[in-house]
């Protein structure tokens, strides 16, 4: 798509999405998101070995003990 083509049809799409939304809230909208795609364009490289070390970082959750109280009430002790 050659730059006069995609320009246009940006700011169509850019048309389309300010009919959702009053004009001074535009910006607000599609700023953070730009922002966000920017951020994810240019860590894209990096986010397989990002999310190796996450995995290698995290440990296992522990399972939660309230099941195991509320089903076994022997173990919370008698009398009351």
């Amino acid at each position: 798509m050659s730059d006069p083509n995609l320009s246009s049809f940006l700011w169509s799409v850019a048309d389309l999405l300010r009919g959702d939304y009053k004009q001074s809230e535009y910006g607000k909208v599609i700023l953070p998101f730009t922002v966000l795609r920017r951020l994810d364009c240019v860590l894209a490289p990096t986010k397989a070995a990002v999310l190796a070390e996450l995995a290698a970082r995290t440990r296992p959750r522990m399972p939660c003990p309230t099941k195991d109280v509320v089903a076994a009430p022997s173990l919370v002790g008698a009398g009351g």
